[in-house]
């Protein structure tokens, strides 16, 4: 498995900032760097693409780190892209199914982007429409603020394609 080692190589453009304000500069990206754990996340990500066929995440604001929020792949759909990205749904019904208790379900979406919130509340409402003006479930989450990683498989685990084949070995 990669080991997702990183470094940052600094660029300076203008010869006339100081060399403190370079250092304090690099010495704060190298602390929001560190604090996002971009080990811990990669291999994370890479262990649920190969064993789910993708992971889906929304991007969450943090002051100090990167935060991706995991979004259940169950309950998520990307049909569309927008340039190179694809454009993630994400199936409101998956608080109501997963989590029954109102006053509980609410402390879990206010941990959530403002922007599932929304979605949440347009479904609540009965207000998500899908594109022939149906009502629907899925909530397009805005471009940018979610990510999804596979192998541009359609969200097949790696080695589905295997399983057959294990089944008629066991039998042999």
């Amino acid at each position: 498995m990669y080991r997702y080692d990183w470094y940052l190589s600094p660029e300076i453009h203008d010869q006339k900032v100081k060399t403190e304000k370079v250092l304090e500069d690099f010495t704060d990206l190298l602390n929001y760097l560190d604090n996002s754990q971009i080990k811990k996340t990669c291999y994370k990500i890479a262990q649920e693409v190969i064993v789910k066929g993708a992971y889906y995440g929304c991007l969450m604001e943090s002051s100090d780190s990167i935060v991706l929020q995991d979004l259940p792949i169950e309950y998520c759909r990307s049909r569309y892209c927008v340039g190179n990205n694809p454009l993630i749904e994400l199936n409101m019904q998956f608080f109501t199914n997963k989590f029954p208790n109102k006053t509980f379900r609410d402390r879990i979406l206010k941990s959530m982007p403002e922007d599932i919130r929304k979605g949440y509340s347009l479904y609540e409402r009965k207000l998500l429409k899908d594109e022939n003006d149906h009502l629907t479930s899925w909530y397009v989450l805005e471009p940018g603020s979610a990510i999804k990683f596979d192998f541009g498989n359609g969200d097949i685990p790696l080695f589905a394609s295997a399983i057959p084949a294990i089944f008629d070995l066991d039998a042999a």
